[in-house]
């Protein structure tokens, strides 16, 4: 049971026991006489005053979260504002660029940009977000791991078509769906292979498609299970769909 559920029985029960107290001792004043009347009226008055005075620091302590609630919404929200705007303003640049080459730098620019946002915004401090570019021209297609951001780990798997592993992940591009994996010990993937080093043990997967195109794969991972959630991966679909406008414009 999580410290908010123990503290809401505690003052339920804590409650419910004063209002009972004060009942009973409201019943019991109006049959005696005397000093024992007297006694079960500062009784009444006391459990009276209990009941209150616990239900007004139930009622503060839950305005003091809903406080706290909101400073981190508005930091949430200023978080996702530092994070999206150069990707956005980017995009801008990307569109009014003179030649091909301006083009084509500044559409590479936005690869670590979008890297960096989702290793700042997708689970704890860390994660990894990598980007793998897919090679079609020769041979079978490939996703090669080329840039990271977070986490220090080094990249080392390459994704060929024919293997398992990587028909399993290019199979992502192709039906443009993601995968989530909450612990690869437990749950592994399809094609997943226990020998080859993991330091982590959650990710998920978005693949980077505009329109019939794709251009790779984003992917997010993290050391323990529960660092990362299904709930995050549409903020990594959205980072992707950005960063494939960003490559498919002008290529």
């Amino acid at each position: 049971m999580t410290g908010r559920g123990v503290r809401f029985y505690v003052t339920t029960g804590l409650t419910a026991l004063a209002v009972a107290l004060a009942a009973l001792s409201g019943i019991l004043a109006g049959t005696s006489h005397g000093n024992l009347r007297v006694g079960w009226i500062v009784v009444n008055l006391l459990s009276v005053a209990a009941a209150t005075v616990v239900q007004a620091i139930e009622q503060r302590r839950r305005e003091r979260e809903r406080q706290a609630a909101e400073i981190v919404a508005v930091d949430m929200r200023v978080a996702m504002n530092d994070a999206l705007d150069p990707i956005v303003r980017q995009l801008g640049r990307i569109a009014v660029a003179g030649g091909r080459r301006e083009r084509d730098e500044l559409r590479e620019q936005t690869i670590p940009m979008v890297l960096y946002s989702a290793s700042l915004l997708i689970g704890p401090e860390r994660v990894r977000a990598c980007w793998f570019r897919l090679h079609n021209a020769r041979g079978p297609r490939r996703l090669i791991p080329e840039l990271s951001e977070g986490r220090a780990d080094a990249l080392r798997t390459v994704f060929t078509e024919g293997t398992p592993s990587g028909d399993s992940v290019l199979e992502l591009l192709t039906h443009n769906s993601h995968r989530f994996c909450e612990d690869v010990t437990v749950s592994p993937p399809p094609g997943w292979d226990p020998a080859h080093p993991h330091e982590y043990r959650t990710f998920m997967s978005v693949p980077v498609v505009a329109g019939n195109t794709a251009f790779g794969l984003l992917s997010v991972d993290s050391l323990l299970p529960g660092d990362l959630t299904e709930g995050d991966v549409p903020l990594l679909r959205l980072l992707a769909g950005l960063l494939a406008d960003a490559l498919a414009y002008g290529s």
